[in-house]
């Protein structure tokens, strides 16, 4: 270290006279020809020991080190720079053993503040893609198995997917470039992308904001609920599984019915009117439910409830159901004959896998006057 070249090139001087070393007369002295035999430590020894114990971080050591090395450094003039420079090792660790020692209490306190925030039967299951997760400052990579904490913000990138389960199989999904975060033990505040909500029978009410509007989500059965963000800062819902009622927080309610969607629409808009998707097309073409290594373990009931919804819809036409500006305006493309060619022509030239997780495109869909 700073020091080491001193004590390499400077001898350490003795008090007494003759041939002597650190001090100790040798067994030739005759003046002291009965005195205790005693090896003196070699100062330079434990010299470098400080040095490296410094150097390894180990302060605390470091300091008990200098302590003994100034003791066997003989008291003479000639020494003086290599105490004084001891002396100054001696400061700069036990600094550093304090601040080392704040940091570990810090951990500690941010440690157990987690453990408090820590949301119980919360866990990730799956993820694929870069999907990160944020607690105070600093982001992490988001792996399975780990813990889901209040206030956590996941960012989800393009071409990847989070899952989170709980103990009582409610489950959230979200892929596709988006980003949401948990505001309680059963909300979620979604600011971009899209999620997929999975209560079980017999679960509380679960509350999903979005920027600008916000819905509680509960159902008697088990329901399945795909919301994705919308460019005016609402929310676009579409019932999955079983029956669902969606309110809003004036206390203004609206049910769908698997297949069905609506628009949450920033106050004082409320809800849109209904309008039917088919939940076929997005059980096979949503990143929500096809893009994860193991499916959804509900994946029966969403066939069941597909095949149930085309015998009961009548009158359908080719369309794509896009965003939504106005509780009387919704962006619907329908596909014409020559389009569902066009469609044809690019599907015999098959591109990579795109989902729908964000604007559920390709669906089929009727009319918007339900």
């Amino acid at each position: 270290m700073f020091f080491v070249s001193l004590l390499a090139s400077s001898p350490f001087y003795g008090s007494a006279t003759g041939d002597s070393f650190f001090g100790f007369p040798t067994p030739r002295d005759d003046r002291l020809a009965f005195a205790p035999a005693k090896e003196p430590k070699d100062v330079s020894i434990l010299a470098r020991r400080v040095v490296k114990l410094y150097q390894e971080k180990r302060f605390k050591e470091t300091v008990v080190m200098v302590e003994e090395t100034l003791t066997e450094l003989p008291d003479v003039p000639v020494n003086e720079a290599i105490r004084e420079k001891l002396l100054s090792m001696r400061r700069l660790a036990k600094a550093k053993m304090i601040v080392a020692t704040y940091r570990d209490q810090l951990k500690e306190i941010k440690e157990e503040t987690l453990r408090r925030k820590m949301i119980a039967g919360l866990v990730i299951t799956q993820t694929y893609g870069t999907v990160l997760q944020r607690e105070s400052e600093e982001r992490r990579e988001a792996t399975a198995g780990g813990s889901v904490f209040l206030g956590t913000t996941f960012f989800v990138r393009k071409e990847s997917g989070l899952e989170i389960t709980s103990e009582n199989g409610e489950m959230i999904r979200s892929v596709d470039s988006s980003v949401f975060s948990f505001t309680g033990n059963r909300s979620v505040r979604v600011n971009e992308g899209s999620i997929l909500l999975h209560l079980p029978k017999g679960s509380p009410p679960f509350r999903m904001d979005g920027p600008l509007a916000g819905v509680t989500i509960e159902s008697d059965k088990a329901s399945t609920a795909l919301v994705s963000v919308t460019t005016s800062g609402g929310l676009k819902i579409i019932a999955n599984e079983r029956d669902l009622k969606a309110s809003l927080a004036k206390g203004v309610e609206i049910k769908l019915r698997p297949g069905e969607l609506a628009f949450a629409l920033p106050e004082p808009q409320g809800f849109s009117r209904k309008m039917d998707v088919e939940l076929s097309t997005i059980l096979m073409t949503a990143d929500l439910l096809t893009g994860f290594e193991e499916p959804v373990p509900f994946s029966r009931n969403l066939r069941l409830a597909a095949t149930m919804q085309a015998r009961r819809i009548k009158g359908r036409f080719r369309a794509v159901v896009g965003d939504v500006k106005t509780a009387d305006e919704f962006e619907v493309k329908v596909i014409d004959k020559d389009d569902q060619e066009k469609e044809a022509e690019k599907s015999a030239k098959p591109e990579k896998k795109r989902g729908i997780s964000r604007f559920f495109r390709g669906i089929r869909g009727r009319g918007p006057n339900k």
